[in-house]
């Protein structure tokens, strides 16, 4: 089961109900967490310095709070994302140039290969390191006068109910 991320506003919550004088139960009932989270989260924040007679800053502790349970973000690395992806470049290039792979393909032979990485992440690594594949621009077309230049379209609209063979036929239709 994985673990749900819950925001500082949430932790706020959890901090005013309990210094309200709610118990626990009531907490997770009303803000729909479990109960164990939220005797985590108190837990946490008590040993931060949280109370209920106290006059605490309740936003700072449940930054504090936060920031204990998920850790700290920024941790030196940088870019995870490049750091992960960096050394596959030539290969995700090449799948994408020379075996015009879809990115869900690249994705997925990433994913076969070992690499950990969300769709999300190759697709913004493909936009600033590699370049967007098969994206060859829009083709402007020159200003002209009503009527000189025609378009037609041709597709598949969908079923009719042919009596003649008393049966579904597919129909097709050209606009122009």
């Amino acid at each position: 089961m994985s673990d749900k991320e819950y925001t500082v506003i949430e932790i706020v919550d959890i901090l005013r109900r309990q210094a309200a004088g709610d118990k626990v139960r009531a907490i997770a009932r009303s803000t729909g967490l479990d109960r164990k989270t939220v005797s985590k989260y108190i837990r946490i924040a008590e040993g931060k310095g949280f109370s209920k007679d106290s006059d605490t800053n309740l936003e700072e502790i449940a930054y504090e709070v936060f920031r204990e349970i998920h850790g700290n973000d920024n941790n030196g690395d940088g870019n995870t994302r490049d750091s992960i992806l960096l050394p596959h470049k030539e290969a995700i290039t090449d799948w994408l140039d020379r075996e015009r792979l879809t990115l869900t393909k690249v994705h997925m032979k990433l994913l076969r290969t070992g690499v950990e990485t969300s769709y999300s992440s190759l697709y913004r690594f493909v936009q600033e390191r590699v370049g967007t594949p098969g994206n060859r621009g829009t083709v402007r077309m020159a200003e002209t006068q009503s009527g000189e230049i025609t378009e037609i379209d041709f597709g598949r609209l969908g079923y009719l109910f042919d009596k003649a063979f008393n049966r579904m036929r597919v129909l097709y239709a050209l606009s122009i």
